[in-house]
């Protein structure tokens, strides 16, 4: 996974929706970790988990184009030559 982020909308009544949104390198990296190949079978939750839900909804995207990230270590070593 690369990346992994929790978000929360709280209504008006009070309820909430909760929405985990993860991104992965590529589908390979992404079935080696649910140990399948098949996204739509069922949500990775165990039983117990979902009782926790009143509702569920798994969607799965496919990102058009990746953004370039310069990693942090190279960001600085370049920052820190032209300061010198």
């Amino acid at each position: 996974m690369l990346h992994g982020e929790l978000a929360r909308q709280i209504r008006p009544d009070c309820s909430e929706d909760v929405v985990f949104l993860t991104t992965w390198r590529d589908l390979g990296a992404l079935y080696a970790w649910i140990g399948r190949d098949d996204l739509l079978a069922s949500p990775l939750l165990r039983e117990d988990d979902e009782s926790l839900f009143l509702s569920l909804e798994v969607q799965h995207y496919e990102a058009l184009d990746e953004p370039e990230v310069e990693p942090a270590v190279d960001f600085l070593l370049s920052s820190e030559s032209a300061q010198h």
